[in-house]
């Protein structure tokens, strides 16, 4: 009898280690095919609907005139995105899921390193989170939205 419970516990913990591998697969994707939508908006500087399609904690955080400013210098000083390499992603789980992003960025005049980080839920992903670093920005240039 010991042995029988030793063996469902067992498919028990298998199985829901391998149901949250899948769920954290597929939520890692769905965050992940927003990074070229966003490229694609800040190319066309749609600024002001990046902000209005992003999470509620991001609004609350930052005004849309301050995030607005912030993507304006990023696209002033570095322009267009040329290429975008994924180096990393991580999902977290809490009572709600949070997907970081993390890319070598390649633009017009220079490069960056870009760490998205995007709530998901039910299929459904916001912006939660946006910052850069690169050598064309101001050393002062520290936000993180």
């Amino acid at each position: 009898m010991v042995r029988a419970l030793r063996v469902e516990l067992w498919f028990f913990l298998f199985f829901t280690v391998v149901l949250s591998a899948c769920s954290a697969t597929d939520d890692s994707n769905t965050a992940e095919s927003q990074v070229p939508l966003f490229h694609q908006a800040l190319d066309a500087t749609q600024f002001e609907s990046l902000y209005e399609n992003s999470s509620a904690e991001l609004k609350k955080a930052v005004s849309k005139k301050e995030f607005i400013a912030y993507l304006n210098e990023v696209h002033d000083r570095l322009g267009n995105v040329k290429s975008a390499e994924k180096i990393s992603s991580n999902v977290n789980f809490a009572s709600n899921t949070y997907v970081t992003l993390s890319y070598n960025t390649e633009f017009e005049r220079g490069k960056g390193s870009e760490r998205f980080i995007y709530r998901v839920n039910s299929k459904q992903v916001f912006l939660y989170s946006y910052h850069i670093q690169s050598s064309k920005l101001p050393t002062n240039f520290t936000n993180e939205y």
